[in-house]
């Protein structure tokens, strides 16, 4: 329903990112990643589809605590479709803020060689947009 219509969400933006940080359960985590993604994509990119969230810098540092956290993690929860979605909005997060790439850059490739051939393809990507930024 929300990825349908992602401007549902924008009045809720701070509960969502308020239960971002710790979910209950592990299956909570992949959705979580989704629409995050979502979020980016709509702030960062001149889409049609989407009307632009209203992020604020405070849900930008918890979605980036929170994505550092799922990628590190070597949990059920932390799959790598679940990366790859989350490493995008890691990936335009960085644009604003340095230090994002530096880390991300060197934790895909740390992890690229143990994802899965989609992850890999991914994570090969997005080094290379940091690389060639």
């Amino acid at each position: 329903m929300v990825l349908g219509n992602l401007s549902l969400l924008y009045p809720h933006l701070d509960l969502f990112f308020k239960g971002i940080t710790f979910p209950k359960k592990d299956q909570t985590v992949r959705p979580l990643t989704n629409i995050s993604e979502k979020l980016c994509l709509a702030y960062y990119k001149n889409s049609k589809k989407y009307v632009k969230p209203p992020l604020k810098a405070a849900h930008k540092e918890v979605l980036v605590g929170a994505s550092f956290d799922w990628i590190i993690a070597d949990k059920k929860s932390s799959l790598p479709h679940t990366r790859t979605h989350i490493t995008i909005c890691l990936y335009h997060i960085g644009k604003e803020i340095d230090w994002i790439h530096l880390e991300l850059k060197i934790i895909l490739e740390q992890k690229t060689p143990t994802g899965s051939a989609g992850y890999k393809n991914q994570a090969e990507k997005i080094i290379s947009m940091i690389t060639n930024r």
